[in-house]
């Protein structure tokens, strides 16, 4: 993502399907016709029903950062929120999705027993932008030097409550 990104441009549309491993475990990213010079903007609610949004918005919005979502200007910070979130979903489990209400996002990441994998979420889903990485390199310094994942104890205790998104 570095070079794409050093070029200006984004995917700013990651998620579960975008995603494929080979059968050695390189990771690629497909649908690169999404790619874009600064010009998305942000996702429209505009299939709302009766209340309900439809499931694909709902898929998406699962990772989509807060400035997509309220229409600011989408950057690389747009791709590593999206990262950060395929991350926690591949290593955890679903995040629940956000809410906003009166124009404020809010999403809650569980905190895990490994602080340093809740630093690295909680750093790649900053609410702002400029509070996550800088960049796709230095998040992934980041990644390639945290301790394995014991999910098992990932699943422990979130304010002393068990995590009640991920079916034990």
């Amino acid at each position: 993502f570095s070079v794409l990104h050093r070029k200006r441009k984004y995917h700013l549309s990651l998620c579960m399907n975008n995603v494929w491993l080979d059968t050695k475990g390189k990771c690629f990213v497909t649908h690169y016709g999404l790619f874009t010079l600064f010009k998305k903007r942000s996702l429209t609610l505009s299939s709302e029903k009766n209340g309900e949004i439809d499931l694909a918005i709902k898929h998406r919005l699962s990772y989509s950062s807060p400035e997509q979502i309220s229409g600011k200007l989408s950057n690389q910070s747009t791709d590593l929120f999206a990262i950060g979130a395929l991350t926690y979903e591949l290593s955890i489990g679903p995040l629940s999705l956000p809410t906003i209400d009166q124009g404020v996002y809010e999403r809650h990441i569980p905190k895990l027993a490994s602080d340093e994998w809740s630093a690295f979420f909680e750093k790649s889903m900053a609410p702002s932008g400029l509070k996550r990485f800088s960049n796709a390199d230095s998040m992934l310094k980041v990644f390639l030097s945290l301790s394995p994942l014991d999910v098992r104890q990932s699943l422990q205790i979130d304010n002393g409550k068990k995590n009640d998104h991920i079916d034990h």
